[in-house]
Parts: structure tokens; sequence; C-alpha cells
């Protein structure tokens, strides 16, 4: 399916400056991961934390969306923290 490279530069804008967040093509798309776990992702227009375009149309509804996932992500315990094979850091 791929996923659309303008929402998923908003989301690296966005993640930008996190430490342990790498990319990582993977589930028809493109996932951002927050040490070792999926917080989001981009898959053809919609945001992977299950919003179609319409509700991450501003920034500040993409950063809001964003922080959902990165509070999930955050209670669980870091995973390894070396880069694998098709992973790259935004």
């Amino acid at each position: 399916m791929g996923y659309d490279e303008r929402t998923a530069e908003r989301v690296r804008q966005s993640l930008r400056g996190r430490r342990n967040v790498v990319e990582k093509r993977m589930v028809g798309g493109l996932s951002f991961m927050l040490d070792g776990s999926m917080c989001c992702g981009v898959t053809g227009d919609r945001l992977m934390v299950l919003v179609d375009p319409a509700g991450y149309h501003t920034d500040a509804a993409l950063k809001a969306w964003l922080q959902r996932g990165i509070d999930f992500v955050s209670t669980i315990p870091a995973k390894s923290r070396r880069i694998r094979s098709g992973e790259t850091r935004p």
C-alpha cells in the first residue's frame, strides 16, 4: 500500500529532537518506533493511531495524536536500542 510522504515528513518534524526514535517500514507503511515500540505510523494517508486525514489536519492535532502514541509506549519497558536492518533515525 505504501505511505504518503508528506504525512510521514510531518510526523518526522513533530518527533524531531526526541531520542531513541527510529523509522521502520512495516505493516504496509512506515512505522515510527520509540524505544523499540511502535508509537505511530503512516499507511496511505492515514496516521496509524487510527486517524483519518481530517483528524490530524492541523499541526496541533497531529502533535496531540502523536503524544497519545508516545504516552502509550512510554508505559512499556524499553526494548533493544540498536538500529536493525530497514530502520532509520528521523
